[in-house]
């Protein structure tokens, strides 16, 4: 635990730090979300089980976006980390598409502890350091979901979250359609 702890903040680090000093470059090409989206869940399934976790998704093959695969899978992987590490044992997270006109709207549902309203202002900033305890005492860094918004506001799209304390959360991306 403490090693992927380790690893997964000095990922999160190395992400930040090339993306604030302009040393990553935008790779805008046209991505499968199903594929994304599956690949991702396979990568963090073993995680979600040791908690008995249930995720799904209904993502249809052949939803196509426009982004650089490497940033947006860095933005799910992330948001199901947090989604695992939020939720109770026995818990569920589901991920969901909707195709709007110009966009895919990526809704990532967790039936965890939720987030009081007052900490949803702080969530993506950059001048607070925040960041609470999971539910196994799974510690965080407060960088994950600064480097979310940071990949998705990149690749044009938007971030946004809402909660219940009790209820769980839903955090949602909205990311361009790749063109026909």
């Amino acid at each position: 635990e403490s090693s992927r702890q380790a690893f997964n903040l000095l990922d999160n680090l190395l992400h930040w730090s090339r993306a604030q000093t302009g040393r990553m470059n935008l790779n805008i090409t046209v991505v499968d979300l199903y594929s994304l989206i599956t690949r991702n869940i396979h990568l963090l399934e073993g995680i979600a089980l040791e908690k008995n976790i249930h995720i799904s998704h209904s993502v249809q093959p052949k939803t196509f976006i426009s982004c650089d695969e490497n940033m947006i899978s860095t933005v799910i992987r992330n948001l199901l980390s947090n989604a695992i590490k939020f939720t109770r044992p026995t818990g569920k997270i589901t991920i969901i598409s909707r195709e709007k006109s110009r966009t895919h709207e990526i809704s990532v549902i967790d039936t965890g502890v939720g987030i009081k309203e007052e900490d949803l202002n702080k969530l993506f900033r950059i001048d607070i350091h925040f960041s609470t305890t999971g539910t196994a005492n799974e510690e965080g860094t407060g960088l994950g979901l600064i480097l979310c918004r940071e990949f998705v506001n990149l690749n044009n799209g938007n971030i946004r979250v809402v909660s219940k304390p009790g209820k769980g959360s839903t955090f949602f991306v909205e990311l361009p359609k790749a063109p026909k």
